[in-house]
């Protein structure tokens, strides 16, 4: 039998998990802005907008997301564990990239992708 504890804790464990999430978003997010100021040129107006919207975008996402799982409410380890999730995207990216350019090294000749 389920007690409202066991309720509570499953969903605070449901909630953490979808900010770590959100944190992977969060950094694709941040990533995709930067590729586009990579793509553009990194003028001082391209830059100040793009950061703009890089923020914009993240305020929106996690006030969703405080909204939807936390019902309104600011709680000290959803933000940890969307920071988590960020750093964690990041750190695996870089890990991955290194990882597909050496599995498409071949001797002096090298595949782009």
């Amino acid at each position: 039998m389920r007690t409202a504890l066991h309720f509570y804790l499953s969903s605070e464990l449901l909630s953490l998990l979808w900010a770590i999430l959100l944190g992977g978003v969060l950094a694709i997010v941040y990533r995709l802005f930067s590729l586009i100021r990579f793509a553009f040129g990194a003028g001082k107006v391209l830059t100040f907008v793009l950061d703009l919207l890089t923020v914009f975008s993240s305020v929106i996402l996690l006030f969703l997301y405080g909204f939807l799982f936390l019902e309104g409410e600011v709680r000290l380890y959803a933000l940890t564990a969307a920071a988590l999730g960020f750093l964690l995207f990041r750190i695996g990216e870089k890990y991955f990239f290194k990882m597909i350019k050496k599995l498409f090294h071949f001797g002096n000749h090298s595949c782009i992708i």
